[in-house]
């Protein structure tokens, strides 16, 4: 139980927040998630936190759930090669695959909306899952700081 502590705080809890950031206060016309909307739970959840998105900051509202989920990508790979040498390869690989996915939405390449607020979240939250990840293998609670 232990050992699976990390994997539910960092990565499973960062996820689902996301996921019903998504669902609550996103436009459903992902394809991936278009079929969600039919859901009546999900259409109960919506009819009631729709009338907040104008209310929440904009910041809040476009680039939340790619922090979430760049923050769930670096603890998951933090956690995974946690004891390899080349761990550091890995982190820097996914997170040259984090920014890389959303800056290939500018041209158009794939589908979504690149904006520099998802950026940022991601230049900010994805080794902030990493660090925290990482140091709450050796030690739980995670220690926010180094010790001097």
């Amino acid at each position: 139980m232990r050992r699976s502590v990390p994997w539910l705080v960092h990565v499973l809890v960062p996820l689902s927040l996301g996921l019903g950031f998504y669902l609550a206060f996103r436009s459903l016309d992902v394809p991936i998630l278009a079929w969600m909307g039919r859901i009546e739970v999900v259409e109960t959840l919506r009819a009631r936190s729709l009338s907040l998105v104008p209310q929440l900051p904009r910041f809040v509202n476009d680039s939340f759930v790619d922090g979430l989920s760049a923050y769930a990508l670096g603890a998951a790979l933090s956690l995974i090669w946690r004891a390899d040498q080349d761990r550091r390869r890995w982190l820097l690989g996914g997170y040259a695959v984090a920014l890389g996915f959303e800056f290939v939405q500018w041209p158009d390449a794939i589908p979504g909306v690149f904006g520099w607020t998802d950026v940022i979240a991601i230049l900010l939250m994805y080794p902030l899952g990493a660090i925290l990840a990482g140091n709450s293998v050796t030690s739980w609670p995670p220690k926010m700081l180094p010790s001097g």
